[in-house]
């Protein structure tokens, strides 16, 4: 699990949440060979239900923003309702915000889609820590533009993206 807080336009990289979960359960090998986590890493790491409780510490009174956010808050969801450890409530997302930047049909979104259009880095894709950094880099180079097209608050932010046929879909899809 992966967190980092922008503040003012600056994607603080020393002030991050990086945690390795224990999933009480056997990493599956294909999973190994996507983000390159092994058993071996994650033993005797914390729980599921320990992690979000601090992450949500970690995440207070901000804005929660990922990729294909509902994805993330699917795995959550069970969690959340079995410790009655809220999941935060003020949430955005980059894909679906460069839905509302790049309508096109057959525009990709995706992360590294994203990373390109924005001249991101990517620096460890596909691990927790760096899918955050890249899409804090990914929103703050967005921010300008958004406001380009009138969205200059959280409200029209949400607004907008949940206008999308991409938030239709995830809806869909979680």
């Amino acid at each position: 699990v992966g967190a980092v807080r922008v503040d003012r336009m600056r994607v603080r990289e020393d002030d991050v949440f990086d945690r390795l979960v224990d999933p009480g359960r056997p990493i599956p090998a294909v999973a190994t060979s996507v983000h390159g986590i092994t058993d071996e890493m994650v033993e005797g790491r914390s729980r599921l239900p320990t992690v979000l409780a601090d992450l949500v510490r970690f995440g207070e009174d901000a804005v929660i923003v990922g990729h294909d956010i509902a994805f993330d808050l699917a795995f959550l969801r069970p969690v959340e309702q079995q410790t009655d450890t809220p999941l935060p409530s003020r949430v955005l997302d980059v894909l679906l915000l460069s839905a509302v930047l790049h309508p096109a049909e057959g525009e990709s979104h995706s992360l590294d889609a994203l990373a390109r259009r924005y001249g991101t880095p990517v620096l460890g894709r596909h691990t927790a820590l760096g899918d955050a950094l890249v899409t804090a880099e990914i929103l703050v180079r967005m921010i300008d533009e958004l406001a380009g097209v009138g969205i200059t608050t959280y409200g029209e932010a949400v607004a907008a993206a949940g206008a999308t046929p991409l938030a239709k879909e995830a809806g869909k899809r979680f």
